[in-house]
């Protein structure tokens, strides 16, 4: 299932040449859907037979975007109005068995950018999250197993100073939200201080990959855990009864704003109709009157997407899964590489639930990049740009 491109886009132009992808078809598209994880179609085009190519992405804020190329899933971020020339990774069909298998996912591929500036955007978010990389995996068993809030707190310090200067607001989310994964790792057991620091009453920015990780990370079987606490008992009452707007307004007691009240309650109303414990009739209800009942907008495609896909024998959910954002999977434990998700994100992650790891597994910008020149910045290790992003 595709969702509609947004109004007043304003046009991105990409281009570049691909010999070995003449005459194929490329499109891209973005996951703006933090619940469904659906993708947005935003343009396609056929590559010429000399292997050059154009296509104009209609976006309305700077976001990441994604194509899938057979055995790679490209990605970058694109800010509205610019232009990018971009390498694509060599043609590498899939196998046969890959074509038909549902389980299949392409590798991430950091799209080269030959032509940009190493002021760009992709530049400062490509070594961000390399860094990020590096300081989870140096402390992986402080962080994950002995839960260091005196570690997590060093590295965000290091990470804020790094980076201090960069004022872009994508970037800023992206960074704040990546941070919030990290105390999140040793604040498991005072959950509601990480939902009050980076949720309840900030403004929600559900497109946004790093947001969206988060979110999955903290929210995911939330309602369900919070329904079996015996103070919650009325969460089962209200979705069993398909109560959207009582359900709602439970959390807005809890200091949540309504918008992402409503999208928390979304979200656990798709997993609930899953997983069990409660009544699907009661969850296709409560969908229903949160399509009269949403006012805010960021939650309307969400609201639709599950209302399509909440019905016996849909396929929206497994169509989901093909998407660039992982299924929702249960983790214990720390990093594994061999459970790594290897579709696109801006980071490779581990299947994530409350015991996770999610490096930065992507790779190093180049040194014509502004990784290296950045003042205050210790050297990073070198990598091609525009290669695939490997597992560390």
């Amino acid at each position: 299932m595709l969702i509609a491109v947004p109004l007043n886009a304003q046009n991105t132009l990409l281009y570049g040449k691909a010999a070995d992808y003449r005459t194929k078809q490329i499109t891209f598209y973005s996951l703006p859907d933090p619940i469904l994880h659906l993708k947005q179609e935003l343009a396609t085009t056929t590559v010429a037979s000399d292997g050059t190519f154009s296509l104009l992405v209609p976006i309305n804020e700077t976001r990441e975007i994604y194509s899938d190329l057979e055995k790679y899933c490209g990605t970058m971020v694109a800010e509205p109005g610019k232009n990018y020339e971009v390498a694509l990774p060599p043609y590498s069909p899939r196998t046969s068995a890959e074509a038909h298998s549902i389980y299949f996912k392409p590798a991430p591929y950091w799209l080269g950018l030959p032509g940009t500036d190493n002021t760009d955007l992709n530049f400062s978010v490509r070594s961000f999250l390399t860094d990020y990389n590096l300081e989870t995996v140096r402390n992986t068993t402080q962080i994950y197993q002995q839960k260091s809030k005196e570690v997590v707190t060093q590295i965000i310090e290091r990470l804020d100073k790094k980076y201090a200067s960069i004022e872009t607001a994508y970037f800023k989310t992206l960074k704040k939200y990546s941070l919030a994964e990290l105390e999140f790792a040793v604040y498991q057991n005072n959950i509601d201080f990480i939902i009050q620091k980076y949720f309840a009453i900030q403004p929600i920015q559900p497109d946004h990959p790093a947001y969206q990780r988060a979110f999955d990370l903290v929210f995911t079987d939330y309602l369900r855990k919070q329904s079996q606490d015996n103070r919650n008992r009325k969460i089962i009452t209200f979705i069993n009864s398909g109560n959207y707007t009582d359900l709602v307004a439970f959390f807005e007691s809890k200091g949540f704003k309504k918008e992402f009240a409503e999208m928390v309650v979304l979200k656990g109303l798709y997993e609930g109709y899953y997983t069990g414990g409660f009544s699907k009739e009661g969850v296709l209800k409560a969908i229903q009157m949160a399509q009269s009942a949403t006012a805010v907008p960021p939650s309307r495609p969400p609201i639709s997407s599950a209302k399509g896909a909440l019905r016996p024998n849909s396929t929206v959910a497994s169509a989901s899964a093909t998407a660039c954002p992982p299924p929702l999977v249960s983790a214990s434990s720390a990093p594994n590489p061999n459970l790594s998700c290897p579709w696109s994100q801006p980071v490779m992650t581990w299947p994530r639930l409350p015991d996770t790891f999610r490096p930065a597994a992507i790779l190093t910008p180049s040194p014509t990049s502004s990784a290296n020149s950045w003042r205050n910045r210790e050297p990073i290790p070198e990598t091609p740009m525009g290669s695939r992003r490997s597992t560390p």
